[in-house]
């Protein structure tokens, strides 16, 4: 009576027995039934009720079992590559009546307002696999073949816990463990989505609670990789775990040889009162960079409430910037009158970078709630020498070295307190100090004169917070009330003049989220928040960038704050276990927006800064579609936005509108073979724009798995049809306009290599491999 099917990659076994007497069922008939509702096998069993059938390919199947004398009954199971074991079946005895059919199925996947939760105790394969190829089941989870990391429809996986809290042996970072360790360690799955209860971020978080500890032993990744661009990198990444001591450490060094590119901009003059009608700048970029990076940590679990960690990274660079510029001025008679050739050479490097964290995080006697303490400090240095040449219509000719010094000192402590009551409020309270150090000098010496610039600043912000939490069946409610104090200090030098730096910004930002979910039927949310945008160092340091004479940049230390207001709607609608898809609608407005701002003075030199322009509005509708089936993964977005721009001094208005897409594909040829494709359309505008313009940019990626779990090859090419490609925007007022081309690198072939290995002994003390599942016997039909 058997029919095995000719595939038997994807094999099913088990027992039929009789729930009553436990002795086997001969001839009971398995039918195996795809999502569609097709039978597409059938098997029966042997003497000792035993049965061996199989299905095309991997998924998620109905087995239903028939017979004589018994009660007929039926399970689903998620069959991967390899024997599935579904182990002992027992039906119950006497005949049922026609018209009453009882099922009773075995759901793996539970769907809640606030989360997917996937329930491994259920997956009867779980004992035989490692605990990545569990992930691989859950429906709209897929491994990259780039890195070997997970992502989440279009997200990438960025954290993930154990038991709720965070891990060192298994991490958003650091991902591979999973292909050494047993899947059945895991009790249940969980992708806690965005903006709920647990996850007040964009991205989904991935929470693995466990039946027992993690392993004993070590593991580790080793990756190289190399381009055409000359590119030369690689790191090492090691992970010991020795029953409540974990020690890590991770070592990378890069090499870029960045390849010539060409930045042109071309300036006209609409005003006859200038001697100039037009200007065209083209500058040449070239540059070089060394660097290495350190990390090495030590966590220490003594028991199941207390984790405390303590780490350290640092840091050496060593560089060159080159940059060749001329410009050309024309008259209204379009004849020369002034040009201008520079050459620049700029070498920075920076002394090693210290970075220590201590972090402590308890979990509380009612186990219903967290504390959690993090500290950091960073202290560094950078020192940057350039040489800057002028050569003036070829008669005059200058020379401008210059010395720039930085050092910065950042310190954050954050404390957390978490508490949930019955499973439904949750509160959270968080204070958290922030203090930041800036002491830059800039030293310009010419045959003229010597000129200082520079910033001494140090910043002080205070900030807590309350968090509430509402969760009920098809509904959750979050709901967060913060309070920040920003005081800044300190003295800026522009061209030797010392101004001081003092002001003071106290902040309040709610945020609300209210979502409503019919499991398996439809997801809607709206939401909003108030939050306070504070400038870098960067926007405020006032040194001049002069590499390219006539295009100059510099920052602006007057910046205050920004306050931004966003609300959202969104619904999603997941149909199957093979697609989604999903409509938002967004909306901002941002007072005293930081735009960044372009002015020409009469002798065609522009300046580039950041200033608070005003108001800001931004409207966005866009939609995503996301289909995943065994071998196919499909991912796309697209939406359309309006950005209108008010000037609070001059009342100017400016709108500008655009589109944008994302594609991303993922192919799998076979079972160690992956194509992923993706395709970015980007839109660019800004405050003084008129023109929205458009850059895209493709991305082919072709993974091999050499050695199953253990060795990955990955090649890699950017804009596959292009050498080269410009990014362009033109902005303007009524007495010029200027527009720049910006040269981007296109076509990048690289090559990548990961190996992963390892040495994990499970409780029993045996070891284990990657990829080895236990030795099956195959039963007897």
């Amino acid at each position: 009576m058997a029919q095995p099917a000719k595939n038997m990659k994807f094999q099913l076994k088990g027992l039929v027995l009789s729930s009553e007497t436990g002795t086997p069922i001969q001839s009971a008939v398995v039918f195996v039934i795809d999502e569609k509702g097709d039978t597409i096998n059938y098997t029966g069993t042997s003497s000792v009720g035993a049965f061996l059938t199989s299905t095309k390919s991997a998924g998620r199947y109905l087995l239903k079992f028939s017979a004589m004398s018994y009660k007929e009954d039926s399970l689903f199971v998620s069959v991967i590559e390899g024997i599935n074991d579904i182990g002992v079946v027992k039906l119950s005895e006497g005949r049922e009546l026609d018209a009453v059919k009882v099922f009773a199925r075995k759901y793996i996947m539970k769907e809640e307002v606030d989360r997917l939760i996937y329930d491994v105790t259920k997956d009867t394969n779980a004992h035989k696999v490692k605990m990545m190829d569990i992930m691989k089941k859950i429906p709209f989870i897929k491994v990259k073949g780039s890195d070997g990391k997970l992502k989440y429809l279009s997200d990438d996986i960025e954290t993930i816990y154990i038991n709720g809290r965070p891990n060192e042996m298994i991490n958003g970072d650091r991902q591979y463990p999973m292909k050494f360790i047993k899947g059945d360690v895991m009790k249940t799955i969980e992708i806690i989505l965005p903006g709920t209860k647990d996850n007040p971020g964009d991205i989904p978080i991935i929470n693995i609670n466990l039946t027992r500890d993690l392993p004993n032993g070590f593991v580790g990744e080793l990756n190289t990789n190399a381009s055409n661009n000359v590119s030369l990198g690689g790191d090492a990444d090691f992970i010991v775990k020795a029953s409540k001591l974990y020690f890590s450490l991770n070592y990378g060094i890069d090499y870029l040889n960045k390849q010539k590119t060409e930045n042109t901009t071309e300036k006209n003059f609409l005003t006859a009162e200038l001697p100039i009608k037009s200007q065209i700048n083209q500058s040449v970029l070239w540059n070089n960079n060394l660097s290495h990076n350190l990390l090495a940590g030590v966590t220490y679990a003594p028991n199941k409430k207390d984790i405390f960690k303590i780490a350290f990274s640092t840091n050496l660079s060593n560089g060159h910037n080159f940059v060749n510029s001329n410009s050309e001025s024309y008259d209204l008679q379009n004849n020369i009158i002034f040009s201008t050739t520079s050459n620049s050479t700029n070498r920075n490097s920076s002394t090693p970078k210290l970075n220590g964290i201590f972090s402590y995080n308890r979990k509380l006697d009612d186990n219903n709630g967290q504390l959690t303490f993090n500290m950091n400090l960073t202290n560094s240095l950078s020192v940057s020498d350039y040489i800057l040449a002028n050569n003036i219509n070829t008669n005059d000719y200058s020379e401008i070295n210059s010395l720039d010094s930085t050092s910065t000192l950042n310190f954050n402590a954050t404390i957390n307190l978490r508490k949930t009551v019955k499973k439904v409020h949750s509160f959270i309270y968080l204070a958290s100090y922030t203090e930041r150090r800036y002491n830059n000098y800039s030293l310009l010496s010419s045959y003229a004169e010597d000129v200082n610039n520079g910033l001494n600043y140090n910043q002080k912000i205070l900030s807590a917070s309350v968090d509430y939490s509402l969760k009920l069946k098809k509904f959750s409610f979050k709901s967060v009330i913060a309070l920040e104090n920003n005081t800044n200090k300190g003295n800026f030098i522009n061209n030797g003049i010392i101004s001081k730096l003092d002001y003071n910004e106290f902040a309040i930002f709610p945020l609300i989220n209210i979502v409503y979910n019919i499991p398996r039927k439809i997801r809607f949310g709206v939401s909003y928040i108030g939050r306070p945008f504070r400038p870098s160092v960067n926007y405020l340091n006032p040194f001049i960038d002069n590499s390219d004479p006539k295009n100059l940049f510099k920052g602006n230390p007057y910046l205050k704050s920004n306050y931004v207001h966003m609300f959202s709607a969104k619904a999603s609608k997941r149909i199957g276990n093979n697609l989604d898809i999903g409509l938002v609608y967004s909306t901002s407005y941002t007072n005293n927006a930081i735009e960044y701002i372009s002015t020409i003075d009469n002798t065609g030199i522009s300046t580039s800064t950041y200033e608070n322009i005003g108001k800001k509005f931004i409207q966005k509708i866009s939609g995503n579609l996301s289909f995943f089936k065994n071998w196919l993964w499909i991912v796309c977005s697209g939406g359309y936005n309006v950005s209108n721009y008010v000037n609070n001094e001059s009342g100017e208005r400016n709108e500008a509108r655009g589109f944008n897409f994302t594609f991303n594909g993922t192919f799998d040829i076979s079972n160690s073979t992956v194509l992923e494709i993706s395709y970015n359309l980007i839109p660019s505008n800004s405050a003084q724009m008129k023109k929205t313009t458009y850059y895209s940019s493709t991305s082919l990626n072709l993974s091999q798995t050499i050695i199953k779990d253990k060795l990955f090859m990955n090649l890699f090419i950017n804009d596959p049809l292009r050498n080269h490609k410009y990014k362009s925007k033109i902005i303007g007022n009524d007495e010029y306009t200027m527009t720049t081309r910006n040269e981007q690198l296109g076509r990048i072939v690289g090559i990548s290599l990961r190996w992963n290995f390892g040495h994990l002994k499970d409780q029993t003390g045996k070891i284990i491999q990657p990829g080895t599942p236990d030795d099956l016997k195959v039963p007897e039909i």
